[in-house]
């Protein structure tokens, strides 16, 4: 079952919190218990949320390293259905930790398996850099979310975080599939960015959502007020495109599962069907 949602980039500045909470906020808002795991160590998120640094004593670092679990590490935020596990600078040190241990690489899967019963969606606010938790956050989702601003770097940074992937795939055996790339502030307007969002879109086809967040100055005020941008003005245009965006998430999730269904019932299909080698012989 799709339900942990990794948005992840290795590219700052790309509108990967703004995407994060928001998105998180809009499956909410239509009725889905979600939970956001703010993986960063600079807690965007849980500031974002209207979280104090003085609320982080527990972190997502606790729970990947199994000193408490999701149910008693999450907060109730501000919106209905919507629960946060906090990141905090505890997060900083992650890596040197986490390069000593055998499951250095699914202590964050492992850790979150028994919240799946609680929450119709799980998502992953992570680091932008190559790390140890960026690989956890890989391992532990069922599919990723990509957010991209239409620029020449960000291309070239989408380029080379897809190589990041294939590394990470070569070196663990296992990587969630690209539920799909999000196009982040697009200020069409600017012949250079319909450049880049045509680029973007000739490169990677139907793996970017056809949902595009523009500039709206309320996405960017809306986290020094500690709220989502439905809280402060629900019919701003960043609000609307993300409760589209939401809605195309959720049929892209509802057409991989499927996907996933048919492959397994055409795989049992040719079991029955294939021959059972004689007695004695291997399979």
């Amino acid at each position: 079952m799709i339900q942990i949602l990794p948005v992840i980039t290795n590219k700052g500045g790309v509108g990967k919190t703004t995407t994060c909470v928001n998105l998180a906020a809009a499956f909410a808002l239509a009725g889905r218990r979600t939970l956001i795991v703010d993986l960063d160590g600079q807690a965007s998120a849980s500031l974002t949320l209207g979280l104090k640094r003085s609320d982080l004593a527990v972190s997502s670092a606790q729970v990947i390293f199994g000193d408490v679990s999701v149910s008693e590490a999450a907060v109730q935020t501000k919106v209905p259905l919507l629960d946060l596990v906090p990141g905090s600078m505890d997060l900083a040190s992650a890596d040197l930790r986490l390069g000593r241990m055998a499951d250095r690489v699914t202590r964050l899967r492992a850790a979150l398996a028994p919240a799946r019963k609680d929450y119709d969606l799980i998502l992953l606010d992570c680091p932008p850099s190559a790390s140890l938790l960026t690989i956890n956050a890989v391992m532990a989702g069922d599919a990723l979310i990509i957010p991209v601003v239409p620029s020449y770097l960000s291309i070239e940074g989408l380029i080379s975080f897809g190589e990041m992937l294939r590394h990470i795939h070569s070196g663990v055996g296992r990587m969630a599939p690209v539920l799909g790339i999000a196009i982040t502030r697009a200020d069409m307007d600017k012949r250079e960015v319909r450049m880049a969002a045509e680029v973007i879109t000739q490169r990677y086809g139907a793996r970017v959502f056809s949902t595009i967040i523009h500039p709206d100055p309320k996405l960017e005020t809306a986290p020094l007020q500690g709220k989502t941008v439905f809280e402060v003005d629900a019919s701003t245009p960043g609000a609307l495109e993300y409760a589209a965006l939401a809605d195309e998430v959720i049929e892209r999730i509802t057409q991989l599962a499927e996907a996933v269904t048919r492959a397994k019932a055409k795989r049992a299909a040719e079991e029955l069907t294939t021959p059972a080698p004689p007695a004695g012989q291997p399979a």
